[in-house]
């Protein structure tokens, strides 16, 4: 064979696998066009990016194990904004904690199919988290909550659960108002971390994280758990996290009310059959899930501390308020408008009077 044929062959060669690959390619792409598109918005308590690296995994596992369907994460840090897109049927699943769960499983129908076995510092199946109140170990000024009085203290945001309101329900069981009784009360915006550097670069006296994120970032290598002192520590067996109040639910896997049954069961059955060592499991900083824990607790905490979608009762009796009030202020003008025709009507028949007179 000549030169020339030898050319010739290749040419066919790379024109075949060129063909081969661009079909291939093709077919990839309708695919992944036929597959339909499934949300999973999550709460991200570290920012967007790193929110979307740990949990991506979790949604390209589904994709894998659920033909028919690609899963996303869609990555929320505000909870309000979360509450919102779950209400408007924005994603179809969400990751989030309890009392957001709570939020939207009363004011949107969700329904939770599995709990979050948690994973952090090399320990694993934690079921259950807590808050942290904490300051600077130095800090001798605190060592209670009611040496909080007058104090600045830093929280994450002021719907955060593990991040704000289970530490504002153990300090109000101690008869402390943290709204009332520290000299002043922040909000970080929504990354737990940018709270305990607050503290440790001494702009707060002291602050509020969920249980674990101390542990968290000391095994990260960003802080060292000993400059930090726990205020109102609490030993409950088998957890091994710094503690300062009581323990529940873990976050909560749910559907929407839009998201069909069909589909949920078997998002269900593939994270139930999760390994620990997968991938998945790995870069999400969790061991797994479990059948869903009673959010019981949850609910009685937002009812106590009236908030979430109990806060309606305490929005009702301030409405009450305010009529009462714009009651009284009309009364009065009314009354005020009736004295003064009065003395008009005085002046105006004394002056027909003494007009009568002089004539």
């Amino acid at each position: 064979m000549g030169i020339l044929g030898q050319k010739h062959n290749i040419a066919l060669v790379l024109l075949c696998t060129a063909l081969f690959c661009t079909t291939s390619i093709l077919a990839a792409e309708n695919a992944k066009l036929d597959l339909i598109e499934v949300k999973i918005g999550v709460r991200v308590i570290t920012g967007v990016m790193k929110g979307i690296g740990q949990w991506q995994p979790t949604a390209d596992y589904l994709t894998e194990k659920i033909p028919g369907y690609e899963f996303k994460i869609f990555p929320i840090v505000n909870l309000r904004e979360f509450s919102r897109f779950a209400g408007e049927g924005k994603v179809d699943f969400i990751i989030t904690n309890p009392s957001s769960y709570v939020d939207i499983e009363v004011n949107f129908g969700a329904s939770r199919l599995l709990t979050l076995k948690n994973k952090s510092a090399g320990v694993s199946e934690l079921m259950q988290f807590g808050s942290v109140i904490f300051t600077q170990a130095d800090n001798n000024e605190i060592n209670d909550l009611k040496d909080l009085k007058g104090k600045n203290l830093i929280a994450v945001s002021e719907p955060a659960f593990g991040g704000w309101t289970v530490a504002w329900r153990e300090m109000k069981k101690q008869n402390f108002d943290p709204y009332s009784d520290l000299g002043k009360l922040f909000f970080a915006g929504g990354d737990q971390r940018d709270v305990i550097k607050a503290v440790k670069a001494r702009r707060m006296d002291a602050g509020v994280v969920r249980s674990d994120m101390i542990e968290r970032m000391a095994n990260e290598g960003e802080i060292a758990k000993d400059e930090f002192k726990l205020i109102n520590p609490k030993q409950v067996a088998d957890y091994p996290y710094w503690l300062s109040t009581e323990l529940y639910p873990e976050w909560a896997f749910a559907k929407i009310n839009s998201t069909s049954d069909e589909l949920a069961q078997k998002v269900t059955i593939a994270l139930l059959q999760l390994s620990s060592n997968s991938k998945a499991a790995e870069k999400g900083n969790y061991s797994g899930w479990t059948i869903p824990l009673s959010y019981q607790p949850v609910h009685d905490l937002m009812k106590e501390l009236n908030i979430g979608p109990y806060k309606v009762r305490t929005s009702h009796h301030i409405d009450n308020r305010f009529d009462y009030q714009q009651a009284f202020y009309i009364t009065l003008v009314i009354c005020a408008l009736l004295f003064l025709m009065l003395i008009i009507k005085f002046f105006t028949r004394k002056s027909v009077s003494q007009s009568d007179d002089a004539a």
